[in-house]
């Protein structure tokens, strides 16, 4: 859930990191975006204790986005895919990428990935892929 780009939380759920109390460590990366959702402290607590925190908890600190009734979880995730449907998808991937890459703390990645995203979304980008696939010398055009 921690990989979501968006984080729905349900009243009365709960969120924890309990591998510590069964003689393992958090995977899949939830580490490294727990981190940065809720830093270093709060989530030394959740692995150290291995103890579940409430929804309303999870939502104060940063590791859910929104909190909604019980059982409406889905409801609410398919209304905000039905938002970002009505968007720009470049807008959207460019954004995602931007963010991304400034969260991690690599700028330069955020301007490569807006460079790549531009260059491989432009008519130069379709163009080249096309003249790759029948084999022909493309034709750029530019901006």
């Amino acid at each position: 859930a921690l990989a979501a780009d968006l984080r729905i939380g349900e009243v009365g759920s709960r969120y924890g990191f309990p591998e510590a109390l069964v003689g393992t460590i958090p995977g899949w990366f939830g580490t490294k975006k727990a981190l940065q959702l809720i830093g270093p402290s709060r989530l030394k607590k959740l692995i150290f204790t291995g103890l579940p925190i409430s929804a309303e908890k999870a939502l104060e600190i940063g590791l859910i986005d929104e909190l909604v009734p019980a059982g409406e979880g889905l409801i609410r995730a398919r209304e905000l895919a039905t938002l970002v449907d009505k968007t720009s998808p470049v807008s959207v991937q460019l954004g995602k990428q931007i963010v991304n890459s400034l969260a991690s703390g690599q700028p330069a990645s955020a301007l490569e990935s807006i460079g790549g995203g531009l260059a491989a979304l432009s008519s130069d980008g379709r163009e080249g892929k096309e003249a790759f696939v029948e084999k022909r010398s493309p034709s750029f055009k530019g901006f």
